[in-house]
């Protein structure tokens, strides 16, 4: 006997799999599940979090040195102008790690390029959605390479 899973079952499961919580710990929403039920808060991990603290740390860094626009630059591609009236906001741009993060990728200036647009649209989009030209052109960069070596340049 098969039980279908119905948004019941699974709020009973994951009420009898959560783990209690410490003490001072950060949560995080995790979303919305395709019933629309809301899944709830996950912990978020000490690695994750000082990842994100140092990715922050060299924000302001990358900011400069791409002059607070695209770095890419994609001909029919990029969505964004190079700089808003009241300043530049990180919502128009994405950080994107040539080396991906699984592959061992640090938060260093050359592992990041500021790009438009998310993982799925922009610049930023189109360089997850053709690897082959982006692996060519060095916006991504192989598991064995290192980013320091690995030169790269605008599309325009």
């Amino acid at each position: 006997m098969t039980l279908r899973r119905t948004p019941e079952r699974a709020r009973a499961w994951q009420q009898r799999s959560a783990k209690p919580l410490k003490r001072g710990q950060e949560l995080k929403r995790t979303g919305q599940n395709l019933a629309g039920a809301t899944r709830g808060l996950a912990r978020r991990s000490p690695e994750k979090e000082a990842f994100e603290r140092e990715l922050d740390a060299i924000t302001p860094a990358l900011i400069v040195r791409a002059g607070e626009r695209c770095e890419l630059r994609i001909p029919g591609v990029c969505q964004v102008p190079t700089r808003r009236p009241g300043g530049w906001t990180l919502g128009l741009f994405n950080r994107h790690h040539r080396k991906r993060r699984t592959q061992g990728a640090g938060n260093r200036l050359a592992t990041l390029i500021l790009c438009c647009g998310s993982g799925t649209e922009g610049c930023h989009g189109w360089v997850h959605a053709h690897p082959t030209a982006s692996y060519a052109r060095g916006w991504l960069v192989r598991g064995d390479q290192d980013p320091a070596r690995v030169p790269w340049k605008a599309a325009s």
